[in-house]
C-alpha cells in the first residue's frame, strides 16, 4: 500500500504474495539439475544420443497387413485359405 507522509515522500509497504501452485507438482525442478551440474548432463546426454543412434538400427518395420491381423480366429483362417488359392502377385 502506498501511504503519504509529506508532500515528496512516497513509501511502500510490501506486499506479501502467496506462491502460485505448480500445474507439473513440482516437476519442473528436475531441469534445475542441468543447471547445477551442467557437465554431468552434458555427458548423460552424450550417452543417450549414442544409445539412441545404436537403437535406430535395430528398429524394424514389418507392414505387412497379414501380419498385423493373425490370430487364430475363423474369419483369419478363412482369409489364408483364400489367400492359397489366389495368389496376389
Amino acid at each position: 500500500m502506498l501511504e503519504k507522509n509529506s508532500d515528496r515522500e512516497v513509501h511502500v509497504e510490501k506486499i506479501e504474495q502467496r506462491p502460485m501452485g505448480s500445474i507439473a507438482f513440482g516437476l519442473e525442478r528436475i531441469g534445475l539439475v542441468a543447471v547445477q551440474a551442467p557437465i554431468l548432463s552434458c555427458i548423460i546426454l552424450v550417452g543417450l544420443i549414442i544409445g539412441a543412434i545404436f537403437g535406430i538400427d535395430r528398429i524394424k518395420i514389418d507392414d505387412s497387413l497379414s501380419q498385423l491381423f493373425r490370430s487364430n480366429s475363423k474369419e483369419y483362417r478363412q482369409y489364408e485359405t483364400e489367400t492359397k488359392r489366389f495368389h496376389a502377385t
